[in-house]
C-alpha cells in the first residue's frame, strides 16, 4: 500500500500551518484593500463611505492596538 502523504517521489512530514488573524474594523459596507507600509501599521480601504482606517498592530502578536477612520471628501468628475 503507499504512501498518501508521498507525491512526486518526496514525502510530507509534516502539513504547514495557516493562521487567519481577524482585526476589528470601523463599520462600513465592504473593505477593499490592506496593505501594510511599515511594521506596526495596516492601511485598510473602505468603501462606499470612502475611507481609509490606519490601524497600529502589536508588531510581536499581531493584535491591534488602535484603528482610526479617516473619511475623504469624494469629488465628483462630469
Amino acid at each position: 500500500m503507499s504512501n498518501p502523504s508521498c507525491h512526486a517521489d518526496a514525502c510530507v512530514s509534516h502539513l504547514a500551518l495557516k493562521t487567519v488573524t481577524e482585526y476589528p474594523l470601523p463599520a462600513d459596507g465592504q473593505t477593499h484593500e490592506i496593505v501594510s507600509p511599515i511594521t506596526g501599521l495596516l492601511l485598510v480601504s473602505q468603501q462606499p463611505g470612502s475611507a481609509l482606517v490606519k490601524m497600529r498592530v502589536d508588531p510581536a502578536t499581531g493584535r491591534p492596538i488602535s484603528a482610526t477612520r479617516h473619511v475623504t471628501r469624494s469629488s465628483s468628475f462630469y
